[in-house]
């Protein structure tokens, strides 16, 4: 735990916060030249991804690409792309999601933490990630036509578990598109949590006393949601941009939940909590701060104050002086979608071969067998080998990938139980029994 600010300290931030840009040499600002360290938040993604990104980018300076020169990723196992591994992605976004919320690809480092490094921080990663997922959970929106029931879609399907989704239309006109919307979810939701530590030193500032390291440690060993969390994501689901990201074909709010899915409760639950429930919320979160201010039981002196936030809803421009956003990238995030692993996407796979694969195997000849066993060999140190190249194909389960130049395959995929079915081979184009996409 890093030193937290004085009383004394977080009032001279508040006075420096509401001054004129030219009058606050201070205040929030560490000059976005991209030369700033950023140590801590480094090192908090080491605790969870076991190494940190490189590069820090300001995020005036950021630029989405997502098109590049294509790779040839069959001698690159340490490769993989994006959207042909999208069901891999999706089991780990839902395990981090799980285990640490939104936080998991980003972070916002409190002012009373430390002055010089406060901000938000994102990693290219996640926002990479989150878009893609969002491109494709948005498939949703062509087989229902209200937001409840695109959300049970969601909830009951998991891409490449059961990949019906794969074969609809996506709502957006492109990843690029659904990529800047993962960027405003995540940086809104960040945004909010600078928005709740100005109510604790707003409380601080009124009462005289400390609440905010108080309220971080008692809410940091709780597992469930916190209350600060929860309101976070309910301003991201109420959020106009967030809305403005989205195609007329499907609600925001039926992205934002199945983003959150893994750690949060229903679409019904997080929809009261942005709405009916939100400004009830917020007064009680600020009666909570105060109350630990005070060091009395629940009080509602200050609960008012919380029906305040969020006190600027404009992150990118806010009085007068914007939070430092950053988006921080790693040398193996090159711009033309592919990503190292930089999470274990792909350990401890079980692969099984069903009878008609041993059929074909046993009447292929000596080369073919070869072939099929190097794959396979491929295959088990790891499933999303970008050579692989994986095509969903019907029935809904199953799908369509490569083994090598010659070879094609049929195979189903457990994202869940990670374990892949090896159903058929042969030396073709594409099977047109099983309904393939063309490579």
């Amino acid at each position: 735990m890093y030193p937290m600010l004085t009383l004394c300290e977080v009032r001279e931030y508040l006075s420096h916060y509401h001054e004129e840009p030219d009058l606050n040499p201070k205040c929030l600002n560490h000059s976005n030249t991209g030369q700033n360290s950023a140590s801590k938040i480094f090192d908090r993604q080491r605790d969870i991804f076991e190494i940190a990104d490189e590069h820090l980018i300001p995020f005036e300076d950021y630029e989405i690409r997502i098109k590049g020169p294509d790779d040839d990723l069959d001698s690159r196992s340490e490769y993989f792309r994006i959207q042909a591994s999208i069901g891999t992605i999706e089991r780990a976004w839902d395990e981090l999601v799980d285990e640490h919320g939104l936080d998991c690809f980003s972070t916002y480092i409190p002012f009373h933490e430390d002055e010089e490094e406060s901000g938000i921080y994102v990693r290219q990663q996640g926002i990479r990630f989150l878009g893609h997922l969002l491109y494709n959970w948005s498939r949703a929106a062509a087989k229902e036509d209200t937001p409840e029931k695109q959300a049970q879609i969601l909830e009951s399907n998991r891409l490449q578990d059961s990949n019906q989704l794969l074969f609809e239309p996506a709502a957006f006109d492109s990843v690029e598109e659904a990529v800047k919307l993962a960027q405003e979810i995540i940086v809104r939701y960040q945004w909010f949590n600078h928005q709740i530590e100005l109510l604790s030193a707003y409380i601080e500032d009124i009462t005289g006393e400390s609440c905010y390291q108080a309220y971080q440690d008692s809410s940091n060993q709780n597992a469930d949601p916190r209350l600060s969390e929860r309101l976070a994501v309910a301003y991201v689901f109420r959020s106009s941009a967030c809305v403005n990201k989205v195609p007329d074909s499907i609600s925001s709010r039926v992205l934002i939940h199945r983003a959150v899915d893994s750690r949060f409760g229903s679409f019904q639950t997080l929809t009261q909590d942005s709405t009916s429930n939100f400004r009830v919320n917020c007064k009680d979160f600020a009666s909570e701060l105060s109350s630990i201010a005070a060091n009395t039981h629940r009080r509602s002196v200050y609960g008012g104050f919380g029906e305040q936030l969020p006190f600027d809803r404009n992150p990118y421009a806010a009085t007068p002086d914007p939070v430092p956003i950053y988006i921080t990238r790693n040398e193996f995030d090159p711009d033309n979608g592919t990503y190292g692993n930089g999470i274990p996407l792909d350990e401890n796979w079980e692969i099984d071969c069903a009878p008609d694969w041993k059929k074909t195997y046993e009447k292929a000849d000596k080369t073919l067998q070869v072939r099929a066993d190097n794959a396979i060999s491929k295959l088990e140190n790891n499933v999303r080998h970008g050579g692989f190249n994986w095509k969903p194909c019907q029935p809904d389960d199953q799908f369509y990938f490569r083994l090598n130049k010659q070879l094609r395959g049929i195979a189903k995929i457990d994202n869940r139980k990670q374990k892949v079915k090896l159903i058929d081979f042969g030396k073709h184009e594409e099977p047109q029994d099983f309904g393939c996409y063309s490579s």
